[in-house]
């Protein structure tokens, strides 16, 4: 498959990811409904992910509408790419602070996803100076992916939970009786 037509595919599936997760949080989130301080994040990180793969994807399409020669685009998108995912994990540490993790799985996530954003910010940088890479598109594709993988994740999270949640009080309800 073409590059091209690869990066179309992410902005179709970002695109819808951010939409429809305004969708159901809209219908989720009335009033009464009790909203955390991590739901709230993981349908901020939903959509900004969404959003941010999707400005990823149509960067090298316009690029290239420029006449920017190949090699050029890789090593300007994964500049910025770089530049993306260090902002972006300040970000996320930043806000992770005020939320309260109880489960150690979590925070073992927590931990390697740090570490993959360290990774992928590395690779970006060594993809865009074409030091071992040689300013490739399969590198920047892959720091593409993580944030689909989140959204895709945070996505199902988004619709499930309020199930969970039901579920959890109609078994509080019974063992009440």
């Amino acid at each position: 498959m073409e590059t091209i037509n690869q990066l179309i595919i992410v902005i179709q599936i970002s695109i819808s990811l951010a939409g429809f997760s305004g969708i159901v949080a809209s219908f989720q989130y009335r009033e009464g409904t009790k909203i955390t301080r991590g739901d709230t994040l993981g349908l901020v990180l939903l959509v900004n992910m969404s959003l941010v793969a999707t400005f990823f994807s149509v960067l090298p399409i316009v690029l290239f509408n420029f006449s920017v020669r190949e090699n050029s685009v890789w090593g300007i998108c994964s500049m910025l790419m770089a530049a993306n995912y260090t902002v972006f994990l300040y970000y996320i540490l930043g806000r992770l602070k005020h939320v309260k993790v109880k489960r150690n799985i979590t925070k073992i996530i927590h931990s390697l996803w740090t570490i993959f954003c360290v990774v992928i910010i590395i690779l970006n940088i060594f993809n865009s100076l074409g030091i071992i890479l040689h300013r490739e598109y399969p590198p920047y594709f892959v720091s593409l992916l993580l944030p689909l993988i989140v959204a895709g994740y945070l996505f199902a999270r988004l619709v499930s939970r309020p199930l969970w949640r039901a579920i959890r009080l109609q078994e509080e309800e019974n063992h009440l009786k």
